[in-house]
């Protein structure tokens, strides 16, 4: 009970963080345009939910014959990566998802990936498992 108090406090807590960092950004953007000063590039905040899983970056899936490994590369996997904290249960459920969602998994077994065969993406190394 006292862990689902703390985590609804926690996110309240980041609610009005992201409120107020939204406010600052139109008070700033109000000012500059009275300023009649160079307009500055409007203030935008990052959702993994729709720029990791539904851009358009490129990715590629590969058999590396001589290290025995599947490569994942692109910039929308170093996105999702440089944003998904592995550590935690949503993280770790949100890579899945992200893995099936994005049709790498798909890509890995057409290539011919077994269970235990290990898939690296940049320094994340993990083996397959179905």
């Amino acid at each position: 009970m006292e862990n689902n108090q703390e985590l609804e406090k926690e996110l309240e807590e980041t609610v009005e963080t992201e409120e107020v960092l939204e406010e600052t950004a139109e008070e700033t953007e109000d000012a500059d345009g009275e300023e009649g000063g160079e307009e500055k590039p409007k203030v935008s905040f990052f959702n993994p939910d729709t720029e990791i899983v539904t851009g358009n970056e490129p990715y590629t899936v590969e058999y590396n014959a001589k290290d025995n490994e599947y490569v994942v590369e692109g910039p929308r996997i170093e996105k999702m990566l440089g944003y998904t904290n592995l550590e935690s249960e949503k993280g770790f459920k949100f890579f899945q998802h992200f893995l099936k969602d994005n049709g790498i998994l798909d890509e890995l077994e057409a290539l011919g990936i077994q269970e235990g065969d290990t898939v690296r993406m940049y320094g994340l190394a993990f083996n397959y498992y179905k």
